[in-house]
């Protein structure tokens, strides 16, 4: 198959997107244990930021490494203007590598697409115990935040008045809680990091444990330190989740609720109840070695700048023939 050099530098981009992903996300499975457990050790909110990070580092390494490495090395060692014969297997790859991205993008535009559908089901905008809610006509419970950069509650009708004062207000320092921990935006860039192989499953345990410590970090962010408001936040919990014995409202990825399946119920209410958490006790040398082994490989990839582009571009010849 020939190709042009316009097409054979994509072609060449999407393979080695696609193989660099590969390789970092089964690194990441390999290192995901011992990830978690330093995350265990961890304040709910670093622990979730830290996870967030190794969760879309795959995506995110590959894409520099393609920009910084793979397209530079192209560029300054290929001769312009000149067709070429490429392989099967090249083509291959990169039409994975294509496939990788587009499901990014379709399921970050589904996502979009049923939040947005979703609130338009909100028929009014209401104001309640000083928050400007609004809410969504259903029989089920939903309390939750919508939105990216200019986030709104939203409230199920049947809950609006269902909560206390003091509960709703706890309830809405949760979800504010969110809108400060950038929850939603973490979610969209979880959403729009391409997966290892199409149509694979990801990092569910990695993902469930990052809600985990998001919603932890959300309910320390709202309770401040505050026994009394730890216990009234508790009730609202529990409140939501039996109300009418009905589970809570379904809602869209790129919502943050109140109440989550991906984090257990029981969990939180006692942790709220015990609010005297353990001290943070990262293992420094451990979160020292990964960091000076990462900073050590890029400082020795720039060092050895044009050896490393002209070796790549070599490697890159081979398989692409």
């Amino acid at each position: 198959m020939i190709a042009s050099y316009g097409a054979r530098l994509l072609l060449l981009s999407l393979a080695s997107y696609f193989l660099a992903n590969l390789a970092l996300t089964l690194v990441l499975r390999l290192v995901l244990p011992f990830l978690l457990r330093v995350a265990e050790s961890m304040r709910a909110s670093r622990a979730s930021w830290f996870l967030f990070w190794a969760r879309i580092a795959p995506a995110t390494l590959s894409l520099l490494f393609v920009l910084a490495f793979c397209v530079p090395s192209y560029l300054w060692l290929e001769p312009g203007s000149v067709a070429e014969r490429t392989t099967v297997a090249g083509v291959l790859v990169a039409c994975f590598g294509l496939a990788l991205l587009l499901g990014a993008f379709a399921r970050t535009a589904t996502a979009l697409w049923r939040s947005r559908k979703y609130l338009q089901t909100a028929h009014t905008c209401s104001a309640h115990a000083n928050e400007s809610v609004l809410v969504i006509p259903s029989t089920k419970p939903l309390f939750a935040l919508a939105g990216l950069f200019r986030a709104r509650l939203v409230v199920s009708s049947d809950l609006l008045h269902s909560l206390s004062p003091e509960q709703f207000e706890m309830a809405a320092r949760h979800e504010r809680a969110h809108q400060a921990g950038y929850d939603n935006i973490k979610k969209l860039a979880t959403i729009l990091s391409p997966l290892a192989l199409p149509f694979s499953q990801g990092f569910v345990t990695l993902e469930r444990q990052t809600a985990k410590f998001t919603e932890w970090a959300a309910d320390d962010r709202a309770i401040a330190g505050d026994p009394e408001k730890a216990v009234i936040l508790a009730d609202a919990l529990v409140r939501v989740a039996r109300m009418n014995g009905v589970r809570s409202l379904s809602a869209p990825e790129l919502i943050s609720t109140l109440v989550s399946e991906a984090c257990s119920l029981d969990d939180r209410v006692l942790r709220l109840l015990n609010i005297r958490q353990p001290a943070e006790n990262v293992r420094s040398y451990r979160i020292a070695f990964l960091a000076a082994a990462v900073i050590s490989a890029v400082l020795a990839l720039w060092i050895g700048l044009p050896a490393t582009l002209s070796g790549l571009h070599v490697a890159l010849e081979h398989f692409f023939g």
